[in-house]
């Protein structure tokens, strides 16, 4: 059996914040976190961000 995919998905992080002086998505990129959404955020905008994260997963399969 093939985990890799599975196992990629598992390390794939989503922080949804509001305002904070300690996170920005500059630091989010640096530390490999693949979605920064600042609250509030439209549910739509939500599932395209993680439609949008996991084709890419795909993509590097």
């Amino acid at each position: 059996m093939n985990y890799g995919p599975k196992i990629l998905l598992i390390k794939t992080i989503i922080i949804c914040a509001g305002f904070s002086e300690k996170m920005s998505r500059e630091t989010a990129d640096a530390l490999g976190i693949k979605g920064f959404p600042m609250k509030p955020i439209p549910m739509r905008e939500l599932a395209g961000m993680i439609r949008s994260i996991l084709d890419r997963v795909d993509k590097n399969d």
